[in-house]
């Protein structure tokens, strides 16, 4: 199964427990679910980034870019 960091969208085996690249603690991620979908709208996969966007919609969320 491929997996990816959601901080920086780098391909990880889905058993790491933190991102080879960036060093994320995938244990430890004090972001909301609203935080981590906004965030997930640069997953490099286009299927997820339309999944993503039906989520805030469904949830009424206002999708605001932190940059």
């Amino acid at each position: 199964m491929i997996a990816f960091c959601t901080h920086c969208w780098t391909e990880v085996d889905s058993e790491d427990l933190q991102c080879p690249k960036g060093g994320a603690d995938f244990g430890n991620d004090a972001r909301s679910y609203e935080q981590k979908l906004v965030a997930a709208l640069r997953h490099p996969l286009p299927e997820a980034r339309v999944r993503v966007c039906w989520l805030l919609g469904e949830n009424r969320f206002i999708a605001r870019d932190p940059n």
